[in-house]
């Protein structure tokens, strides 16, 4: 099937934790050289993260943020709700 999707310009959605947000931007910015992403950050970190970070790296041979691209990504959806379904501390 076709679905006539342009992958260089319609975005990828991540949607959850600072985990889920690196791997999708590095992915995305790896991907056809730089595909757009939406970041939807769900936990307290990666909302605060994702409202100034550019960078999205992720652990690799045993060393923090080894590989990772500093790539912004085209819109970050901030929404506080999210903060109701944690535990609270």
């Amino acid at each position: 099937k076709q679905f006539n999707i342009d992958r260089r310009t319609e975005p990828v959605i991540a949607i959850g934790g600072g985990v889920c947000l690196d791997v999708v931007g590095l992915a995305a910015s790896l991907f056809r050289r730089r595909t757009p992403y939406i970041r939807v950050p769900t936990t307290t970190l990666s909302y605060v993260d994702a409202s100034v970070g550019a960078k999205s790296g992720v652990n690799f041979a045993g060393s923090k943020n080894r590989l990772g691209m500093y790539v912004p990504p085209c819109a970050a959806l901030l929404d506080s709700c999210f903060f109701e379904t944690q535990e609270c501390r």
